[in-house]
């Protein structure tokens, strides 16, 4: 039953970006068809794929909200605030990354000077050229730009967030590696590698699509791969301390906390046991409401520790639950 409690937890988190990949995809198909009697863009079908990886972080900052309301959880709504916490935080690191750069273009001008490593002159022609060379390839690079997405957008930062611009990591980029490095530290904590992996091999196959897709973002700073490096920095740099908070003060309000550690049965896969009890393949007893839902019936010593057993399994830790082991985050969501 181990492995069918994985493969809920698997499922519950390929629905979560499931529904809003496809929430998005509805939204942006209406938005290029535009109104009835006219006719929809020759590219449409790359018009939705390229809209929907460019919006993304849109899409990642409303679906906690959103989440929230219809699940009551109350643990999907604080990645999207620490989305949204990222916005300014990349902001504020632009500073820093302006003082770095000061500092490696002084070094660079110490040793130029000093004639360690090249001749000093006023002008190189050779650098020069390369230069120019490098700041034309980045100029005529792929990506996306004003137009090429639904509206005045060129996917570099989170509309209506356009005066924190960094010119060093694009906000969008900084939002997706926060939002996602938040979900993967607490998975990994607290579910294990083997729940993360799906999550973490989504996050770099939209991560490295929307670096394509996304304009250049500040030509005269640094190239397009070097900005998302450095937005994936920020992003783990933040979505890790973001983590530790909420793990060191609300552990209960972490997403990890919402995934089953137990697996969802229905009274179709039990068959009946002694005493009139539902039982499944491995003898373990539940009991089954109106609804069709099914929950372990606890009522027995042996029934409590093999599904204590079962859920240890599906945790970070794999020991069986004991109080205290769990004083702050409560009994386990079945």
């Amino acid at each position: 039953m181990a492995s069918d409690s994985q493969s809920s937890s698997y499922w519950h988190i390929l629905s979560v970006l499931g529904t809003a990949i496809v929430s998005v995809l509805g939204t942006v198909y209406f938005m290029r068809r535009g109104p009835p009697g006219i006719p929809s863009s020759p590219n449409l079908a790359i018009g939705l794929l390229t809209d929907t990886i460019g919006y993304l972080p849109h899409i990642m900052l409303l679906f906690g909200v959103i989440a929230d309301a219809v699940t009551q959880d109350g643990v999907y709504s604080i990645a999207s605030l620490i989305g949204l916490l990222s916005i300014f935080v990349n902001w504020a690191m632009s500073f820093f990354w302006t003082a770095v750069g000061d500092i490696v273009t002084s070094l660079r001008e110490l040793v130029s000077n000093s004639g360690s490593f090249e001749q000093s002159g006023p002008s190189n022609p050779i650098r020069d050229a390369a230069a120019l060379r490098r700041a034309q390839q980045r100029t005529m690079a792929g990506g996306g730009k004003p137009g090429d997405f639904s509206g005045n957008y060129d996917g570099c930062d989170v509309q209506g967030f356009s005066a924190l611009h960094s010119k060093y990591a694009p906000q969008t980029l900084v939002v997706t590696a926060t939002i996602f490095s938040y979900y993967l530290f607490d998975l990994i904590s607290n579910r294990g590698w083997a729940h993360a992996g799906t999550p973490f091999a989504v996050f770099l196959v939209l991560f490295l699509a929307q670096v394509g897709v996304i304009g250049e973002c500040s030509v005269e700073e640094l190239g397009r791969w070097s900005k998302a490096a450095v937005a994936a920095v920020e992003g783990i740099f933040f979505g890790g301390t973001s983590y530790a908070i909420v793990q060191a003060y609300f552990p209960k309000w972490l997403p990890s906390s919402a995934i089953p550690v137990l697996p969802r049965v229905s009274s179709d896969e039990l068959k009946p046991g002694a005493n009139g009890t539902l039982v499944d393949s491995s003898g373990n007893p539940y009991v089954c409401m109106p609804n069709g839902q099914c929950l372990p019936d606890l009522s027995s010593a042996d029934a409590r520790k093999n599904f204590a057993d079962m859920a240890a399994e599906n945790l970070g830790t794999g020991k069986p639950a004991t109080p205290a082991d769990c004083p702050a985050s409560g009994a386990p969501r079945t």
